[in-house]
């Protein structure tokens, strides 16, 4: 199951002692704090710490557990209040990593990780406050308590002097200022107060000594705006809101209340000096009406590219692991070459896998092209419940994994979400051998292959590897339909399908494959026997784009199944004697087997389809 976060990043300052002692210690408190409309608001406080040496950097990562958080850069507090949008138990994660910023890779020299599960259940009496402007100082208040308790009084304060009582309530303020509203909302027991702000503006706006203005920060191509206009803002009942042109095609906008929006932080695609507008108005809270406008234009210069592939790594939650699970996971950033179907691994990074709070992977300075992400959990009983090795984002099989286009630039959120397998109890067994042959040298077996079994409709069951003599095996399998799928980086699987396992025949043994130059496909299957090519078959052309034919010459073959790279049937078609004219029009481009059989004869084919 996919899972979406949003992450508050907070960097710690380094410290100045030796990058030989470095610890991590992840740690944070909470406390509930419901405060106005926030009535499911937290505070939490990140007491995380590590040991920091020179030429090094940390990262705090809070993972608030209901999939939204707010993101800083740069140096942050460590203690932040988030409001959820409902009561409810929450797993919340607080982990560090420290970076030696001297290294090529920005390499992790310590890492830990803090969970903690937040309960939060709300008060019978918290009530939201909603305002409504109607005009000329005209406003509608309007409580709401989410808890539905009954018998709910309630009191105001309109911070004018006049008081009022009810629900909703309507009041008109005789000038303009800023003013506080206050509802005591009272019932089940307790008693709840939410101040709120109304802004009524009903005087002149002085423009002319209004001012447009920002600075920035440079890190690479992250440049970090700090919005610093000023002049009028004590005005009673006006506002701000405006917008960001950064001179690369891309725009922001940003208004009151969010004083983040208004200095943002940047990230550019190329090197290059960019002009920069700030558009900053001064708006009349009453009627929304424009009173000022000014503007700022700077030039930013970017001459180094921020250069990462990053992601997290989960658990899919269907594999019900127990509570506290942590384990070491590797994960491998792969260089994917699809013209030549070629990939070849360039860089790897052992980490603490958490399966259910997430795992964060990081490859820097990474060059411009496409990649495969890999992560395989380490120390695993092969055959046993477990993590499956898996490719960015939810793929067993590298043919099916989502390439990544690295553009040299910042790829984020490149996530991996773990599959697993289960094995049940039954009376099955199932085993083989994986032999190198034509073009792989001795003919010898082929040690530490990674082989998937499968059910009939290919959910993964179990995972096994090859022994030194090219064997494998999967034991204990329940009464069924399986098939047999070996992976390998670099050889496009024939797999092995429907082998049935019954309790009269539960021994299924000899489901033996052969490593190719360039694929893995079955040594035999169902008894079939496969002739000589002198048996007048012939397919052209190949690759094919809308369609190819099939020259069944001497009639030995009766039926083609065209199979893709993971052993799934696409197109199966009758075949007559002579020729057969295939249409393949409707296919994707790509790899495809063709399974050409007969009463007496048998034939796999590769089939490009372009």
């Amino acid at each position: 199951m996919k899972k979406i976060f949003f992450l508050l990043l907070c960097f710690i300052t380094a410290g100045t002692t030796a990058l030989n002692a470095q610890t991590c210690n992840a740690a944070f408190g909470w406390q509930a704090n419901p405060n106005g409309n926030n009535i499911w608001n937290v505070d939490f406080y990140n007491s995380s710490s590590s040991s920091s040496g020179s030429n090094t950097y940390s990262m705090c990562t809070i993972n608030y557990g209901d999939g939204s958080a707010v993101q800083y850069f740069g140096t942050g507090s460590p203690s932040t209040s988030h409001n959820y949008a409902n009561s409810g138990t929450y797993n919340v994660t607080v982990s560090i990593q420290t970076y030696d910023s001297s290294s090529s890779g920005n390499t992790i020299v310590c890492s830990d990780v803090e969970t903690q599960v937040v309960t939060i259940s709300g008060s019978a009496c918290a009530s939201t406050v909603a305002t409504q402007n109607n005009g000329s100082g005209s406003y509608t208040f309007t409580a709401t308590n989410p808890a539905g308790t009954s018998g709910m009084t309630y009191s105001w304060d309109f911070g004018d002097g006049n008081t009022g009582s009810g629900n909703p309530v309507t009041h008109t303020y005789s000038t303009g200022g800023n003013y506080t509203v206050t509802l005591t909302s009272t019932g089940g027991g307790c008693s709840y107060t939410n101040a709120q702000a109304v802004n009524y503006f009903s005087s002149t706006f002085n423009c002319s000594s209004a001012t447009a203005g920002f600075t920035s920060t440079v890190n690479n191509s992250l440049v970090q705006f700090t919005n610093t206009s000023s002049g009028n803002q004590n005005v009673p009942g006006t506002m701000y809101q405006g917008s960001w042109d950064f001179g690369d095609g891309t725009t922001s906008t940003f208004n009151y209340p969010n004083t983040y929006t208004a200095s943002p932080t940047h990230n550019y695609t190329s090197t290059g000096t960019y002009s920069v507008t700030l558009t900053y108005e001064w708006v009349d809270s009453s009627g929304n009406q424009v009173l000022c406008t000014k503007t700022a234009t700077n030039s930013v210069t970017v001459t180094n590219l921020t250069n990462y592939i990053d992601g997290y790594i989960w658990g899919d939650t269907a594999y019900n692991n127990p509570g506290g699970f942590t384990s070491d996971v590797k994960v491998w950033l792969i260089v994917h070459d699809a013209n030549a179907n070629t990939l070849t691994a360039v860089d790897s990074v052992a980490l603490l896998f958490t399966p259910f709070s997430g795992t964060h992977y990081q490859f820097d300075n990474v060059p411009a092209g496409d990649y495969l992400v890999k992560a395989a959990v380490q120390g695993q009983t092969a055959g046993t419940t477990g993590w499956l090795p898996t490719y960015h984002d939810a793929s067993v099989y590298w043919t099916n994994a989502n390439t990544i286009n690295h553009t040299g630039n910042i790829s984020t959120d490149r996530n991996i979400n773990m599959q697993s397998g289960t094995v049940t109890s039954g009376p099955g067994f199932i085993g083989g051998n994986i032999s190198a042959g034509a073009g792989k040298g001795t003919g010898t077996g082929v040690e530490g292959m990674l082989v998937y079994l499968r059910g009939n409709n290919n959910q993964l069951i179990a995972l096994a590897f090859t022994n030194a003599e090219g064997d494998y095996s999967f034991s204990n399998i329940p009464t069924g339909t399986y098939s047999v799928y070996p992976e390998a980086i670099n050889y496009a699987t024939t797999p092995y399908n429907t082998i049935n396992v019954t309790a009269s025949q539960a021994h299924v043994s000899a489901i033996d494959f052969e490593q190719t130059n360039d694929e893995i496909k079955p040594k035999n299957t169902t008894g079939i026997t496969k002739v000589s090519e002198k048996d007048g078959l012939k397919i052209y052309p190949n690759p094919a784009k809308n369609s190819f034919t099939i020259d069944n010459q001497n009639g030995l073959f009766n039926e083609v199944k065209i199979m893709n790279a993971v052993g799934q049937l696409i197109k199966e078609i009758s075949l007559k004697n002579g020729i057969n004219k295939v249409d393949v029009s409707e296919m994707n481009a790509g790899i495809y087997y063709l399974l050409i059989s007969g009463n007496d004869s048998s034939r796999s084919m590769k089939l490009v389809k372009q």
